[in-house]
């Protein structure tokens, strides 16, 4: 018999002390009780991490060879930051749709580094039998997926995906999303990892392919609620007039994105 509800959140061993940060957050104000589990991967495989809470579980997936693809992206950067290159790990996110999940009915991952402000029951109770819920990348709806994808330096591959994918859909972030684990099965991670390879040049690296399979191969997708009359539920960052304490939780709220990241 299926566990109903599963937070799943993933990090390298520079991004741990963020995943702790919001595990612990999500424990003492977000009220979340259930099951966390931590996806990891090469660098962290042989540490010990275990929590003084018997409900948090670690869970390493072995890293897919990139070197082909990194290699092609060192000699023809697609973004001036070269994230494509320095954070490749985001692309770990694909296990997320792994079959080791189908444990639960519903599963609900969150970046490292989501910061919480209120119970998240809210956002809990949102999930819906045959949907992937997210939130729009661009609430305004101008940014498209074929925005997610590079055209300049690999006009080839971008032409190819153009031809296989409808690139004119809206499209959502992947920094936290709820689905029904009924939505995958044990082909879901290799079509996402495979998809990765073959269209290395997703500007946000997961994020574009997480769509092609959800929001492209299959419409999952439905937006995710943005709030209710008491609070705002997520967004990347607070909107004008808000409040980092007008929303459940925030990716990044500006302060601190300011003052930490910059």
């Amino acid at each position: 018999m299926k566990k109903d509800f599963c937070v799943i959140t993933y990090c390298n061993k520079s991004w741990l002390d963020r995943a702790n940060r919001t595990i612990e957050e999500l424990r003492k104000i977000g009220k979340y009780e259930g099951d966390i589990v931590v996806i990891i991967g090469d660098d962290l495989k042989d540490r010990d991490l275990s929590y003084d809470d018997e409900k948090v579980i670690i869970k390493y997936f072995p890293e897919i060879d990139r070197t082909e693809q990194l290699n092609k992206l060192k000699q023809k950067p697609i973004r001036q930051d070269s994230f494509e290159v320095l954070k490749s790990f985001q692309w770990h996110k694909i296990y997320a749709f792994h079959t080791y999940f189908k444990q639960w009915q519903y599963c609900w991952g969150i970046d490292a580094s989501m910061k919480i402000f209120k119970p998240v029951d809210k956002i809990v109770s949102l999930a819906e039998k045959g949907k992937f819920l997210a939130a729009f990348d661009d609430p305004s709806k101008v940014w498209k997926l074929r925005d997610q994808f590079d055209k300049v330096e690999f006009p080839e591959i971008y032409s190819e995906l153009s031809k296989n994918f409808d690139l004119e859909r809206d499209y959502f972030q992947t920094t936290t999303f709820i689905y029904d684990t009924d939505l995958i099965d044990e082909n879901t991670c290799d079509i996402l990892n495979k998809l990765s390879l073959k269209y290395f040049i997703s500007t946000t690296n997961d994020q574009g392919v997480i769509n092609l399979y959800f929001n492209g191969l299959y419409d999952y997708f439905k937006p995710l609620k943005s709030g209710d009359k008491e609070t705002n539920y997520y967004d990347f960052f607070e909107r004008d007039g808000q409040k980092p304490e007008d929303y459940i939780m925030l990716k990044y709220p500006r302060g601190w994105y300011n003052s930490t990241v910059h």
